[in-house]
C-alpha cells in the first residue's frame, strides 16, 4: 500500500470500529430496567404434579380368630319328685295308694336314699298286707264289699345344705275298724355321709338332748287343750322317734294317742334352735343353718 491509500485505511478502520461500538450500545443499554423472567400466564394449563415417591404403606392384618373352649354344662341340680303308687289286691281285698319321694340328680347318695324310702314303705306295706290276711275270712263273711286301705305321702320340710329331712304321713284302715290309725316316720338323710341321722347325730356326745327336748316340749304342750298323756313326751328315744330338720328349727311329732286322744290329732312341737344352741356339736348338721 502506497502511502496515500494508508491514510484512508486507517480512517476506514476508525469508522467501523465507532459503528461496531454504537451497534453494541444499543443492544446492551445499561440504563434499561431489568425484565422479570417470564412466567406462565394465569390461562395456561398446569402441569401435572410430581408422582409421589414410592412409600409403604401398612396394611392392617387381622388377629386370628379363637375358637372360644366350650363351656361345661352345670349338672342338673338336686331334685325330690313324687312317685305315685296303687297297688290292689282282691283277697285279701285291699287298696294302697300314695305318693313317694324320690331322689334325682343326686348319684350314689340318692339312691341310697331311695333304697332307704322304698325299704320304709315295703316295711309298713308287709306288715299291713300281711294281718289282712289273718281277718280276710271273716271280712269276707261280715263286709264283703269293705276293703282295707293305706294311704301315704308326705311333706318335705328342708333341702338344703346336703340334708333332705322328709316327713311320711300314714294312715292305716283294717276293714270293720272304728276308724283308721294314722301315724308318722320321719327321715332325716344326710347326703354327706350318705345315711339317715340319729338325733344324737344333732348333739355334742354326752349332751342331755333328751331331757332338754322334753322339758321344752312339756312347756309347750301343757298350755294346749287336750293333752292327756304327757308321759308320751318323757325324754326316751321312742318317745322323740318321729322329728325333722327345718329351717326355723327341730319339728317334733307326737302321733295320734301318744300325747293327746285320737279325736285331738297328731301334735306337733316346734323347737327353735337357740334352744338348743349349747348342745349342738361343732360338726353337726345343724352347725350350717342359721340360728
Amino acid at each position: 500500500m502506497n502511502r496515500h491509500q494508508r491514510p484512508f485505511a486507517i480512517i476506514t478502520l476508525i469508522a467501523a470500529l465507532m459503528l461496531a461500538c454504537s451497534f453494541s450500545m444499543q443492544l446492551t443499554d445499561p440504563t434499561a430496567t431489568p425484565q422479570p423472567p417470564a412466567t406462565l400466564s394465569p390461562t395456561s394449563a398446569p402441569t401435572d404434579p410430581p408422582a409421589p415417591a414410592d412409600t409403604a404403606t401398612a396394611v392392617f392384618t387381622p388377629l386370628p380368630t379363637i375358637a372360644p373352649m366350650p363351656t361345661q354344662a352345670e349338672p342338673p341340680a338336686l331334685q325330690i319328685v313324687s312317685q305315685p303308687i296303687y297297688i290292689e289286691s282282691a283277697s285279701p281285698y285291699y287298696v294302697i295308694e300314695g305318693s313317694r319321694p324320690l331322689m334325682q340328680n343326686a348319684g350314689t347318695a340318692g339312691d341310697t336314699f331311695n333304697t332307704l324310702v322304698q325299704q320304709i314303705l315295703d316295711e309298713q306295706v308287709n306288715s299291713f298286707t300281711t294281718n289282712l290276711a289273718d281277718i280276710e275270712e271273716w271280712r269276707a263273711e261280715n263286709m264283703p264289699g269293705m276293703a282295707s286301705t293305706m294311704h301315704f305321702d308326705y311333706s318335705l320340710l328342708y333341702n338344703d345344705n346336703g340334708i333332705v329331712s322328709i316327713l311320711i304321713n300314714l294312715d292305716v284302715y283294717v276293714a270293720g275298724a272304728a276308724h283308721p290309725s294314722p301315724f308318722s316316720i320321719t327321715l332325716n338323710f344326710d347326703l354327706t355321709r350318705g345315711r339317715d341321722l340319729a338325733l344324737a347325730d344333732l348333739f355334742t356326745p354326752g349332751a342331755d338332748y333328751l331331757g332338754r327336748i322334753a322339758n321344752l316340749c312339756k312347756a309347750d304342750l301343757s298350755t294346749r287343750e287336750y293333752i292327756d298323756y304327757l308321759t308320751g313326751a318323757d325324754p326316751t328315744l321312742e318317745n322323740y322317734r318321729s322329728w325333722n330338720i327345718t329351717p326355723d328349727g327341730l319339728l317334733i311329732t307326737f302321733d295320734a294317742y301318744q300325747v293327746a286322744p285320737y279325736a285331738a290329732g297328731p301334735q306337733t312341737v316346734l323347737i327353735e334352735y337357740s334352744q338348743l344352741n349349747d348342745l349342738i356339736h361343732q360338726t353337726s348338721p345343724l352347725h350350717n343353718i342359721p340360728r
